[in-house]
């Protein structure tokens, strides 16, 4: 099993579709496909199966869709943080944002934590829908998001803004 596999894993796992993640991954289905194979024949387990023209994950597939996707992150965490501690260029965040939030309440936060750490972040943002910004921070083009959800996605971590902005009497 090697990292590429795992990255593949995932992507197909999230989308429970070859071709979305072959176009995500910028590789060909076939490839694709004989890596899942491999993998699936390395660790002895049915990670998907077919539903008519479609893939799903099975039962073992989603327990270790968990796994990777907690250890995928925890390798990129790590993996950027000594880049960020070893090089002399800030760290490039990519925030995408709701239109209300972007062009109101953000400007200030923005100014003030770059007042505070000055140097050390860039921020490149991106006006999208709540949609768009949740679509974003599932394949890693967004590492930060604000939007205004009412549902959770597995694996991201929640923190509110706003709450309870506007009173009405």
């Amino acid at each position: 099993m090697n990292l590429n596999q795992l990255r593949y894993f995932e992507c197909v796992g999230r989308l429970e579709s070859y071709t979305l993640a072959a176009r995500e991954l910028h590789v060909s289905q076939p490839s694709l496909t004989t890596a899942i194979h491999k993998l699936e024949a390395e660790l002895k387990l049915t990670l998907f199966v077919k539903q008519g023209r479609h893939i799903v994950l099975t039962s073992t597939g989603q327990q270790l869709l968990l796994v990777v996707q907690q250890s995928l992150q925890t390798l990129d965490d790590g993996v950027a943080q000594v880049i960020a501690t070893n090089s002399q260029q800030p760290i490039k965040l990519r925030v995408g944002c709701i239109p209300t939030v972007i062009g109101t309440f953000l400007p200030q936060v923005l100014h003030e934590f770059e007042q505070a750490h000055p140097q050390q972040v860039t921020f490149e943002l991106h006006s999208v829908t709540t949609e768009q910004v949740q679509s974003g921070l599932a394949a890693k083009t967004f590492d930060l998001g604000i939007a205004a959800a009412d549902t959770r996605e597995a694996g991201m971590h929640y923190q509110p803004l706003l709450k309870n902005l506007f009173k009405i009497s």
